[in-house]
C-alpha cells in the first residue's frame, strides 16, 4: 500500500507538550466504524473526567469526525448534543422536503410517477458515484467547523489533528493535514458506494476503511510516544448471517478492514492503551442510535480507567492543560463582505449569486445562509452546493462552490399509468421524458416526452427564465395527444371517438416562491374525432381550437403519492375564441384543488373538482368526464359526461407494516357529486347527487402509488380496481 508521507518537521505532537517538555506525547487513534463511532463520544468524556491530556489526534471515517470536532475545539458534551440531536433522516437524505423544492421541479412529478432520474450523456446512461451526494451532511459539517475555517493547517487547530482517507484510482492512503476541515472529514467519511467520493486537489477520495481504518501510524508519525486507540470496526460475519448481496459487499469491506487493521495492531506497545467498545448489534447505519453508542464508549472507557490510570503515572501523575484548559478559536460570526462563487456550470454567475446577496454587510446567520444554499440546491441539478468562509484583503467572505450533478446535465424520467377493473375496461400507458437542464446562463432547460399506450403522446417544452432571480419565464410548446372518449346510456358504452390533438402553446408567467406559479397564454390546435364505436352515419369530425388561457398552480403537498400534510391544485379560466381560428366561442372554469392532513399514521384528505362551461356549447373533445376508482368509485373510468362537473371527495389511509422501502396504507373514500348539462343543474342535492365509496390497499412503489381497491355507487354500480395513479 502506498502513502503519501508526512514531511518532515517538528513534530506536531510537541506544540501542546511542549508546556511540559519532559513528559511522553500522547496521541488519540480514532477508527472508523461509520455509526458505531459515536462511541468516541463517550471514550472522549472519560478521558476529559480523567484530565488525560491528548496531544495529537489521527482518525478515520467518523472517526475522523468526532476526533476533527474535537480537535476543532468542540467539548465531547457539545458533539454529543449534536449527534444525538441531529434529524439523520433528514441529513442524509439529499434531496429537500418537496415543500422547499423549486417549484419548477415539483412539476416534474406531475405526469410521470418515477421519482428517480437517469442521466443520459452521449448515448449512454449515467449514475450517480454514491447513493448520498452528503449535501445536507456537507453543510452540518460546515457548521460545525465554521470556527476553524480560517486555521491554515491541521496543526494550527486547538489540538493538531490528521484524517484519512483513500484514492479511489490508485488505492493510495492519503494523510490530509490541511484544507477545509470539513471537507476533509468528510472525505475520510465517504464509504464507497453508499456516500459520493470527494474531490480534494484533483484527487477523488473515499472512506480510508479499505486502506488504513485505525491510523495508529499516522499519530505515531505526528511525533506520540503513546496511543490511546478505539476500535469500533464490524466484526466479520457468520456464515449464516451471511444472505444477500449486500451483506456479501459488507463482508467484503469487514475482511479488508480487519487487514489493515490488524496490521496497525501489532505495532501496540505495553504502554499504549487499547479500547474496543462491545457495540453488540449497532450497525455502521444505525445513527438513530447515537446514544446508545455514547453511553457504550463511555463504559467501555470507564472500564479501562486502571490503565488510563497507570498512563497519567507514566506522565508524571498531573494533568495538562491540553484537554481542559484549551478554548476553541472565537465562534463570533464574522461580518460577511463580499461573497464568490466557484462553479463548473454554464449558468451565470449573476443568477448563482442572487440568493446570496441578503447575507452581504451583516454577521453571517447560519439560519439565511442555509436557505440561500437550499434555494439553489432545490432546482435539482446541482450534486452539490457548499461554502467556505475565505479572507480577502483583510475581509471575510464566502466563497460557493457549485457543481452540476456528474450524471447530468440531461435526464431521464419514466412513467407508468394503469387503471384497470372486473367490468373488462382497462388502460395503460407507458411514458418516458427527457429534461435538458442549464443550456444557458439563465438556466433554460428543454423537455422532451412520449408516450405509447391508451393515450399517446408527444411533447417538447422549452422553458427559459428571465432575469437573475428566475421568477418570470416564457414558455413555447407543441404536443401531439390522443385519447378515447366514449358515451354512456347507462352502464352501456354506445359510442367512442377517438380524438387525435396536435399543436403547439406559448405561455409567459411568474413563479410564487416554491408554493406557485401563474401563467397565461394562448394555444392553438387542430384534431379531429373519430368515430370507433357507435351508428355508422355519424360523421367523423375536424375541428380546429384556440385559446386563450390563465392558470394558477400552488403546491406544498410533502409527498406527492400519498400526501400527508399541504394542498396541491389548479385554477384555469380559458377563452375559446373563433377571433383567433376556433370553431367555437365559449369560456370554461376549471378548479380542481386537494390536501391532506396527517395525525401520527393516519392521514385525512379531501378534494373538490368543479368545471364549468359558461355557454353549454363545449364540444366533445371539451367536455368533462369523470368516474372511475375515487372519482365516483363503482363506475368505469371517465363514465360520466357533461358540460358541468361538480365533485366532493373526502377520504383517509393509514400507514400499516414496517417496510421503510415500501410504505403500505389501508384506506377509504367517499365521494359525493355529478356531471351536468346546464349550469342551473349543477347542485349537491340528493337528487341530482351521486354518492359513492371505496376501500383500499395501497402501496408507494418504485413506479409510482399502486391501489387495490373495491368502489361502489348509487343505483347498483360496483367495481374492483387495480390502480396505478394518484389520488388527487
Amino acid at each position: 500500500m502506498l502513502w503519501i508521507a508526512i514531511p518532515a518537521q517538528a513534530a506536531p505532537c510537541d506544540r501542546l507538550a511542549a508546556k511540559d517538555p519532559g513528559r511522553p506525547k500522547v496521541g488519540l487513534v480514532l477508527g472508523g466504524g461509520g455509526a458505531r463511532g459515536a462511541a468516541h463520544v463517550g471514550v472522549l468524556k472519560v478521558l476529559e473526567r480523567m484530565q488525560i491530556p491528548i496531544d495529537c489526534i489521527a482518525g478515520n471515517s467518523m472517526g475522523a469526525i468526532v476526533g476533527g470536532l474535537y480537535a476543532s475545539g468542540l467539548s465531547p458534551e457539545e458533539i454529543e448534543r449534536e449527534m444525538v440531536g441531529m434529524d439523520w433522516d433528514d441529513v442524509l437524505d439529499d434531496k429537500p422536503p418537496r415543500p422547499e423544492q423549486q417549484f419548477r421541479r415539483k412539476r416534474d412529478d406531475d405526469n410521470y410517477l418515477v421519482k428517480k432520474y437517469v442521466g443520459y450523456e452521449k448515448g449512454k446512461l449515467e449514475l450517480p458515484l454514491g447513493y448520498i451526494q452528503g449535501q445536507k451532511f456537507d453543510l452540518e459539517l460546515a457548521r460545525l467547523t465554521q470556527h476553524v475555517a480560517g486555521v491554515p493547517t491541521f496543526d494550527e487547530l486547538p489540538i493538531p489533528f490528521r484524517a484519512v482517507a483513500t484514492d479511489i484510482e490508485t488505492g493510495e492512503a492519503l494523510i490530509l493535514d490541511s484544507g477545509n476541515l470539513a471537507r476533509s472529514i468528510r472525505a475520510s467519511m465517504a464509504v464507497p458506494g453508499a456516500f459520493d467520493a470527494v474531490e480534494i486537489e484533483g484527487r477523488l477520495l473515499v472512506d480510508g476503511l479499505v486502506s488504513n481504518n485505525v491510523p495508529i501510524d499516522v499519530a505515531r508519525a505526528m511525533g506520540a510516544d503513546i496511543v490511546i486507540v478505539v476500535d469500533v470496526g464490524t466484526p466479520m460475519m457468520k456464515r449464516e448471517e451471511i444472505n444477500s448481496v449486500l451483506k456479501v459487499i459488507g463482508q467484503i469491506s469487514n475482511i479488508l478492514s480487519a487487514r489493515n487493521v490488524e496490521e496497525q495492531l501489532r505495532t501496540l506497545g505495553k504502554t499504549d492503551v487499547y479500547i474496543k467498545p462491545d457495540l453488540g448489534d449497532i450497525t455502521t447505519s444505525d445513527f438513530k442510535r447515537a446514544a446508545d453508542a455514547i453511553a457504550i464508549g463511555e463504559k467501555a472507557a470507564t472500564a479501562s480507567q486502571g490503565q488510563l490510570a497507570g498512563l497519567l503515572a507514566d506522565l508524571g501523575g498531573k494533568a495538562t492543560d491540553s484537554v481542559t484548559a484549551r478554548r476553541a478559536p472565537s465562534r463570533t460570526p464574522p461580518e460577511i463582505a463580499f461573497v464568490r462563487v466557484n462553479a463548473e456550470t454554464t449558468i451565470g454567475e449573476n443568477v448563482l449569486l442572487h440568493p446570496f446577496q441578503p447575507l452581504i454587510g451583516k454577521p453571517l446567520d447560519d439560519g439565511e445562509l442555509k436557505q440561500a444554499i437550499e434555494e439553489l440546491y432545490g432546482w435539482n441539478i446541482f450534486e452539490s452546493v457548499r461554502y467556505e468562509l475565505v479572507q480577502e484583503g483583510g475581509k471575510r467572505g464566502l466563497l460557493v462552490h457549485v457543481k452540476e450533478k456528474s450524471w447530468g446535465p440531461n435526464y431521464i424520467q419514466l412513467g407508468v399509468a394503469l387503471a384497470s377493473d372486473l367490468n373488462g375496461d382497462s388502460s395503460w400507458d407507458i411514458g418516458a421524458s427527457m429534461l435538458k437542464t442549464a443550456l444557458n446562463r439563465y438556466a433554460g432547460e428543454a423537455r422532451f416526452a412520449a408516450q405509447v399506450g391508451e393515450s399517446p403522446l408527444a411533447f417538447a417544452e422549452f422553458y427559459q427564465p428571465l432575469g437573475a432571480a428566475l421568477r418570470f419565464f416564457i414558455s413555447p410548446q407543441v404536443f401531439y395527444n390522443a385519447q378515447s372518449i366514449s358515451r354512456f346510456e347507462g352502464d352501456d358504452e354506445v359510442e367512442e371517438f377517438r380524438v387525435h390533438r396536435y399543436g403547439g402553446a406559448l405561455s409567459v408567467g411568474r413563479t410564487l416562491g416554491h408554493w406557485g406559479e401563474v401563467r397565461v397564454g394562448l394555444r392553438r390546435y387542430a384534431g379531429e374525432a373519430d368515430l370507433r364505436i357507435g351508428d355508422p352515419a355519424v360523421a367523423d369530425e375536424d375541428f380546429d381550437s384556440a385559446e386563450a388561457y390563465a392558470r394558477l398552480t400552488y403546491d406544498t403537498v410533502d409527498n406527492r403519492n400519498f400526501p400527508h400534510s399541504g394542498a396541491i391544485g389548479t385554477i384555469d379560466w380559458i377563452e375559446s375564441l373563433k377571433d383567433l381560428g376556433a370553431d367555437d366561442n365559449f369560456s370554461q372554469l376549471l378548479v380542481n384543488a386537494g390536501g391532506a392532513r396527517s395525525w401520527g399514521k393516519t392521514s385525512v384528505f379531501g378534494a373538490v373538482q368543479f368545471e364549468y362551461t359558461a355557454d353549454e356549447v363545449a364540444p366533445i373533445q371539451n367536455r368533462f368526464r369523470i368516474g372511475g376508482f375515487t372519482r365516483l368509485s363503482g363506475f368505469v373510468q371517465q363514465q360520466l359526461s357533461g358540460q358541468q362537473v361538480l365533485l366532493l371527495r373526502g377520504g383517509f389511509y393509514r400507514r400499516i407494516g414496517n417496510i421503510e422501502w415500501l410504505p403500505a396504507y389501508v384506506g377509504m373514500s367517499m365521494e359525493y357529486g355529478n356531471v351536468y348539462e346546464e349550469r342551473d343543474d349543477i347542485s349537491l342535492a340528493t337528487d341530482n347527487a351521486l354518492l359513492a365509496a371505496s376501500i383500499f390497499l395501497g402501496v408507494d412503489t418504485v413506479v409510482g402509488p399502486v391501489y387495490l381497491g373495491y368502489g361502489h355507487a348509487e343505483q347498483g354500480h360496483d367495481s374492483v380496481y387495480l390502480f396505478l395513479g394518484r389520488l388527487f
